[in-house]
């Protein structure tokens, strides 16, 4: 159930935390999805329903990581309001819900060092005999590795994801995060073997299922990706997304009966989502149900109109019913989208001018795209975009003998 005030509100709404009494809800609410971020801070909310409240604790810049004492009376949290590293703050919530303005935890690390993730110990005084510097050094490293990711810098990422491994090889999210920067260093064998070893360490995560899913189909094991989309269902049975994926997987396979039923579902889950309106097109063409093809196409591009695919997508069925007029212009756009450096959008821009008597354009077009493809050392590519580009060169001659300049048509 979301929570009021708390969702469809233009933030991210992340890590809720509810009180021991469970009278009340500490949320943070940012820009991104990600904890700490310069605007990330703190609401209160009651349990019961009502909006959320700014609290009254929030520093400056980054505050997040909260945690309540046993007693519901007060919330610890991180915050960056008065240094560059995070400092640890405390705040007092009385009978009401009300919190005090925070106060920071003095002498509780180093002039270089931050303190993360606090978590209250209901223990006597005197119970806590020492901290394991193994846990403290496997989330420096964990933390080190997710900022990293966040940078695009892949190979640090793994190497600092292997260390704080090695210190907890069964923690599940950081098999989860090993196997996304992976995959986003085109490691796709080795995030597989990561996606299998998180979802088995927490098998109801529907998300994390989705990317095993994914990932067994970029390795070929279409059969075990439909397994786990459907096991992905069962946990999170109204995500479009998940159709989506599913639907085009079975679609392409074969099971076209099946797929399409799915990827229509995913439209009626989520008339917003753009990619199940692509893909639900696609379906469609394949059918033989064009002009219901170019509906949802067309659709797709109104949500997401910078999307080159979606350009490209709608042309292409455009000129598969003939129409390769109203091709053009999401052609033309596909090539704009794309900095002219797909050769895909430029060869199929080529088909649709020559196809509408813009023979010379054709020239033009075509000769980008093989251009791309030498570039490329595509070599059997580039042999037939050689022999479309001569075609469509003695199509402009033949246009230009017959209309030569000067002359009317």
């Amino acid at each position: 159930m979301p929570v009021l005030g708390a969702s469809n509100n233009g933030m991210s709404n992340n890590f809720p935390k509810v009180s021991p009494d469970g009278k009340r809800i500490v949320l943070v609410q940012n820009r991104t999805g990600l904890l700490m971020r310069p605007d990330s801070r703190l609401f209160m909310s009651p349990f019961a329903g009502g909006k959320p409240r700014l609290m009254t604790c929030n520093a400056p810049r980054m505050n997040s990581w909260h945690t309540f004492s046993p007693s519901g009376r007060w919330l610890a949290f991180s915050s960056k309001g008065r240094s560059p590293y995070t400092q640890l703050m405390l705040t007092h919530i009385d009978a009401q819900g009300n919190d005090s303005p925070a106060i920071m935890v003095e002498n509780t690390t180093a002039a270089n060092r931050a303190v993360n993730i606090p978590e209250f110990l209901n223990i006597p005084q005197g119970g806590l005999e020492k901290i394991d510097p193994q846990a403290t050094e496997f989330y420096r490293l964990f933390n080190d590795a997710y900022a990293s990711i966040e940078n695009g810098q892949y190979p640090q990422a793994i190497q600092a994801l292997r260390g704080a491994l090695e210190r907890d090889p069964d923690d599940p999210l950081a098999h989860y995060g090993m196997a996304s920067a992976l995959s986003a260093n085109g490691q796709e064998r080795g995030s597989l073997d990561e996606y299998r070893r998180a979802c088995a360490l927490n098998p109801k995560n529907a998300a994390w299922l989705d990317h095993l899913a994914v990932s067994l189909a970029n390795n070929g094991d279409t059969d075990e990706a439909i397994a786990t989309w459907r096991k992905s269902l069962v946990l999170k049975p109204d995500s479009a997304a998940t159709e989506t994926d599913l639907g085009t997987v079975l679609f392409d396979g074969g099971n076209k009966p099946e797929g399409m039923e799915h990827l229509r579902r995913a439209v009626t889950l989520d008339p917003n989502l753009p990619d199940a309106h692509n893909h639900l097109g696609h379906a469609l063409a394949e059918s033989g149900q064009v002009d219901a093809a170019v509906d949802q196409l067309q659709n797709a591009v109104e949500l997401l109109p910078d999307s080159v695919e979606y350009r490209f997508n709608l042309g292409y069925v455009l000129e598969s019913r003939g129409d390769y007029a109203a091709a053009i212009a999401p052609l033309e756009k596909s090539v704009e989208l794309s900095q002219s450096r797909n050769w895909h959008c430029l060869a199929e821009l080529a088909h649709a001018y020559d196809n509408t008597g813009r023979s010379a354009q054709a020239v033009e077009a075509a000769r980008k795209a093989l251009d791309l493809a030498q570039q490329e050392h595509n070599d059997d590519l580039a042999t037939n975009l050689r022999k479309l580009l001569e075609r469509y060169q003695r199509d402009s001659a033949k246009a230009q003998n017959a209309h030569p300049a000067g002359t009317k048509r």
